[in-house]
């Protein structure tokens, strides 16, 4: 159909052109328009797929083919071969990393040779802590395979036998352990040796490892297979026979840990083909000692193995109830007008942020996340406070692990980074190791200026709970990614009736979740509005009670309101709903993490003015814990 405007007349006359003439219908994710019955005909264009395993073609109305993120927890390959369950994150590919896979196997030696002497340490493992005599080095392990590339053929474990102390006692423990050879229930007997990672003088290593304790077991299941097993030094048919020892990550003093979860088992081997054992001599350096060892008959075969956790515990928060005052029950806390004693102010709600002086304008500011999942395992299992540390695949909402080991341009994820200067634009922070846990979904935040705030986990969470008591304390590090959408209705994209409203995914299928800002991971804004990187921020969260009070009511450094959240009389801050009762039954137990802290002053006058900063903080999360086995 054509139209004509006819100034003389001030009309528009409009004429019906032929079937099949051409026309445009004004939308570029269509082509070859043609006429039929005056309407113009096209057909939708076909985008050409991306290489990228975690984008899809789309077409936009106005902008033509782009790519879009695949939805979060799409099935992927990241090629590493020591993470499993790859799956899509905010369009990009990450899985989870494999227990004790990082490390190769290790072939050990009888050494002699080592520096005799006596050191005393304190020996810190998943056991507890235990003293021991650290004796001269017995063995020398150097890594090999029968097969697979090694991750790091220039690192070794320089090994010292250990003695106990006269009236130490060591109890027995079963482990149940799994490797390449099968899954074993094993007896802990003694400890046996004490290994730390090593390297030739001059060959620097480049694979980070642990300290080992090694004990010495009774049990498990005969291996009983030859294998072709090559190191430096030769290449022997090897018969593996039973399990000799178990080797924990441990330490000498309060660093931590690179790798709770990263054990080995060491197998008794012997020369399938009986020939004699040869010679060998090796210089190495550890943190133990520098000296050079004589190797002969090869004793051990120690592979990388994973201990069930004796203890798993999860936590999910369900958020608070409501923005604005007066909170509703159940209540976590309250604010009083004295240091002690005085009268009620106001209820804190449960699942709140509240922060800021006197004089601040948010009162709470804004939920806690609401519909994440924590799952935690035990690393140690000695006294009545279980460690715990991250576990489970980085499903979008029941996730605890840090991030990704490369980093991606947040906005551009799909180009890999070391540095910002390698992403466009100039916004701080924008090459940042890859997410793959969040704290939440996507949360609003409106302020002098509406944005949307997306929170990945900055590094794996890790926790302490007494199954007795049901107290629990969560030790988290974020992110906080600040979105600028300039939409003040909803400034994080939404999941409407399994849609994405808008963002990045724009149109696309989603997955509902439980926040009442009907927000989603699986809807992220565009990598284009991204504007900077808060953090990263550690938080302790824990189900005991604090407190905070100021009798002239300046609760912070630098605090220029007397008061708290808005209200200049305030004195005192308690959160007080204290911990769940004994876990053992195995349910799910009402819980608060609560935590308390002082805010400092952003540098940004006009958000230090709203929000009255520096000023006090407190915030909670409710939800429920379970322990299980």
């Amino acid at each position: 159909m054509e139209s004509c405007y006819d100034p003389a007349t001030n009309a528009c006359t409009t004429t019906t052109l032929p079937d099949g003439s051409a026309c445009d219908d004004g939308d570029v994710c269509t082509e070859n328009g043609q006429c039929q019955a005056g309407t113009c005909v096209e057909t939708p264009v076909t985008c050409a797929q991306p290489g990228d395993s975690c984008a899809e073609a789309t077409c936009l109305r106005y902008q033509g083919c782009v790519s879009a993120p695949r939805q979060n927890g799409a099935a992927c390959d990241d090629g590493n071969r020591c993470t499993s369950d790859d799956i899509c994150t905010l369009g990009v590919c990450s899985g989870t990393p494999l227990d004790a896979c990082e490390v190769d196997p290790f072939k050990c030696y009888a050494a002699s040779g080592g520096t005799p002497g006596t050191t005393h340490i304190a020996l810190h493992d998943r056991f507890g802590t235990t003293p021991l005599d650290l004796l001269k080095a017995n063995l020398a392990c150097t890594p090999a395979s029968d097969g697979p590339a090694l991750l790091d053929g220039t690192r070794y474990l320089s090994c010292s036998r250990v003695r106990v102390p006269a009236g130490v006692q060591v109890p027995g423990r079963t482990l149940e352990v799994s490797d390449r050879f099968g899954t074993s229930t094993l007896r802990v007997v003694r400890p046996l040796s004490y290994c730390a990672p090593a390297e030739k003088p001059g060959t620097p290593a480049t694979l980070p490892l642990d300290e080992f304790a090694c004990y010495r077991v009774r049990g498990g299941v005969q291996a009983d297979r030859v294998i072709d097993l090559v190191d430096e030094f030769e290449q022997r048919s090897t018969k593996v026979l039973h399990p000799d020892s178990v080797c924990v990550p441990a330490r000498r003093d309060d660093a931590a840990l690179i790798d709770p979860k990263r054990q080995l088992t060491c197998y008794t081997v012997r020369d399938a083909d009986h020939r004699r054992a040869s010679q060998h001599q090796i210089a190495l350096t550890s943190a133990l000692s520098s000296e050079t060892l004589r190797l002969r008959k090869g004793r051990t075969l120690c592979v990388p193995s994973t201990i069930e956790p004796c203890a798993q515990v999860s936590f999910a928060s369900s958020g608070g109830k409501a923005f604005d005052p007066p909170p509703v029950p159940p209540y976590v806390g309250a604010v009083y007008d004295a240091a002690s004693g005085g009268d009620l102010l106001h209820d804190l709600g449960g699942g709140c942020i509240y922060f800021g002086g006197g004089a601040s304008n948010f009162y709470p500011a804004t939920q806690s996340p609401a519909g994440a999942t924590y799952h935690l395992a035990a690393s140690s299992c000695e006294g009545p406070d279980l460690a715990m540390v991250a576990t489970g695949s980085p499903a979008s909402s029941e996730c605890a692990r840090g991030p990704a080991s490369f980093s991606i341009c947040l906005n551009n994820p799909a180009q890999r980074c070391t540095r910002d200067s390698e992403c466009p634009g100039n916004a701080s922070g924008q090459c940042s190791p890859a997410p793959r846990c969040f704290s939440g979904p996507p949360q609003p935040f409106h302020s002098f200026v509406d944005v949307c705030l997306v929170t990945p986990v900055a590094a794996d969470v890790t926790a302490t709970v007494n199954p007795d008591t049901g107290s629990l304390a969560l030790l988290t590090q974020t992110n906080v990614l600040v979105y600028l959408t300039y939409d003040t209705a909803s400034p994080c994209p939404r999941c409407v009736a399994g849609v994405c409203t808008a963002g990045s995914r724009a149109g696309r299928a989603c997955s509902e979740g439980v926040s009442a800002d009907q927000t989603s991971l699986d809807c992220p804004p565009r990598p284009d509005q991204f504007y900077l990187v808060l953090g990263p921020g550690s938080r302790r969260l824990s189900t005991d009670p604090v407190s905070m009070s100021a009798a002239d009511g300046l609760f912070c450094p630098g605090q220029l309101h007397p008061g708290a959240f808005g209200d200049p009389l305030a004195r005192r801050i308690e959160l007080t709903r204290g911990p769940a009762g004994s876990l053992r039954d195995g349910e799910p137990h009402a819980a608060s993490l609560l935590d308390m802290r002082c805010d400092a002053a952003s540098g940004n006058p006009l958000v230090d003015q709203l929000s009255d900063f520096p000023g006090p903080e407190a915030f909670s999360v409710s939800g429920a814990v379970q322990l299980t086995k």
